[in-house]
This record gives structure tokens, C-alpha cells and sequence, in this order.
């Protein structure tokens, strides 16, 4: 079996997640200073890992935003690890819509999953999992289920959002910025970097998809 992949930024070495993947016959583990995020696994999924303490004040400084503006900018997957328990920051002064209006401008506006681990242990588990459920992924076996648009606008959405690694926030500066999901099928991809968020990476994978032969 393939082993999996994964850097870790250097700055994460008190997290206690990296001696745990080190030890883990199943990783490939590489050490070094990343420019964004703290865990790339497999050149496909960036990983943002932060404690309850980590997120608190990164709202409080507004760095949070800066982070998701740029991880929303990345041409690969992206997510967010926010790891511990609330009680965690029951010293810090901030009240709790902050945090929720925090979370809800990660997930919603700068599409960004966010996953939820109670320790390190769990962090590490997680990193894993995403790893293992990509590669058993098989495109012949996965239909696209749950919900079905009916309106022309939203069965537009639907068609984009089946592109490599487009969210409901990308699809939707697609079609503001091209006038049909044809236009956007016809686009090169020098003109699909033109949408804030999708790099040359990002624009060459939908564009080969679009084109290849089945």
C-alpha cells in the first residue's frame, strides 16, 4: 500500500500531532517551513490546524481572516482542524458571537470546511482519514445524492459545484463573471484565473477536465 504523504510545518513541533505521525508506519513525513497551513497531505488537502486558544486570538487580532482569505485563494482543498473544547478559552474575554461569527465567515463566505477534534490524538486521526477516504474514492461509484435543484439559477450551481475543488462560493463568481455555464465550459484557462480564488493550478485542473476524453 502507497504510503501517505503528508509535510508538516516546522512551527507545529509542540503540537504533539507530528510525534504521533512520526511513529505511524502508514506516513510519509516530511518536516519543513510551509508558507500556508500547517499539514499538506498527498499535494492535495491543506490542513489550518488551531487550538480553541490558537483561534481565539487570531479572531482577536483579526489574523483568522487574513488565513482564510489566503486558504480560500489556494489551488488545492482546504480546511480548517479547530482542536480542544470550549472550556479551553473560558479565561479569554470574548463573547461567544464573535466565535460563531467567526466560524460562520470561514465556512460560508470563504468556503473553508472546518472540522472539529477534541486532542491531538484525534487531529492526527482526522489528518489520516481524509488521506485514506481520497485515495479509496472511485469516480464510477460516487452519484452525486441528497439534494436535487429544480430552478434553472440553482441547477447552475449544482452543474459547477461537481468542478474539481468548487465550492458555492466559487461557482457563484463563475457565473457572475461568465454569462452561461457554456461560457465557463468554453473558457480557457488563463480566463478562469481571472475569479478571485482560482489559481493557475485550480484553472488548468477544471480545464483538463472539460477536455479529456472519458
Amino acid at each position: 500500500m502507497n504510503k501517505i504523504n503528508i509535510i508538516a510545518d516546522d512551527r507545529e513541533q509542540a503540537s504533539g500531532v507530528i510525534s504521533i505521525l512520526d511513529t505511524n508506519q502508514e506516513v510519509q513525513l516530511e518536516i519543513k517551513r510551509l508558507s500556508l497551513g500547517d499539514y499538506l497531505i498527498d499535494d492535495w488537502l491543506l490542513i489550518e490546524r488551531k487550538t480553541m486558544a490558537d483561534l481565539v486570538a487570531s479572531i482577536i487580532s483579526g489574523r483568522i481572516f487574513q488565513q482564510a482569505s489566503r486558504l480560500a485563494e489556494s489551488d488545492i482543498t482546504t480546511a480548517f482542524i479547530l482542536e480542544g473544547h470550549t472550556r479551553d478559552i473560558d479565561n479569554y474575554h470574548i463573547h461567544r458571537h464573535a466565535i460563531l461569527g467567526a466560524l460562520v465567515s470561514i465556512g460560508l463566505i470563504y468556503d473553508i470546511t472546518i472540522l472539529r477534534s477534541a486532542s491531538k490524538t484525534e487531529t492526527t486521526n482526522l489528518l489520516l482519514f481524509a488521506a485514506k477516504q481520497k485515495a479509496s474514492r472511485k469516480i464510477e461509484t460516487l452519484p452525486r445524492m441528497g439534494y436535487k435543484p429544480k430552478r434553472r439559477k440553482n441547477k447552475q450551481f449544482y452543474i459547477l459545484q461537481g468542478l474539481p475543488n468548487i465550492g458555492a462560493t466559487l461557482a457563484k463568481r463563475l457565473l457572475l463573471h461568465f454569462p452561461s455555464v457554456h461560457a465557463v465550459i468554453n473558457a480557457s484557462a488563463e480566463e478562469l484565473t481571472q475569479i478571485e480564488g482560482i489559481g493557475i493550478k485550480k484553472a488548468e485542473q477544471i480545464y483538463e477536465l472539460l477536455r479529456v476524453s472519458y
